[in-house]
């Protein structure tokens, strides 16, 4: 995975996990119902590889959600 990408309002979003820039992982549902006996470091790792990361860009506030592919996908927030 690439470790940053441009936002549309031209600031730049780092997504490397390692370097601690506030990042979510988005995790399927289906590979979080397990029993507690099963939850050991491949289940961790597992859980990482099936996820997207969910970065937010601070200048702008728009949230992106990033595949295993790296493509991205931005959301605006909504002005109210």
């Amino acid at each position: 995975m690439a470790s940053k990408f441009l936002c549309s309002c031209g600031n730049v979003v780092r997504t490397n996990l390692y370097e601690g820039h506030g990042l979510h992982l988005l995790v399927p549902e289906g590979v979080t119902d397990v029993q507690d006996s099963e939850v050991d470091a491949s289940y961790v790792r597992k859980l990482v590889l099936n996820a997207q990361v969910v970065a937010e860009c601070s200048k702008c506030g728009k949230l992106a959600v990033i595949d295993n592919e790296y493509n991205i996908k931005l959301y605006a927030p909504i002005q109210r």
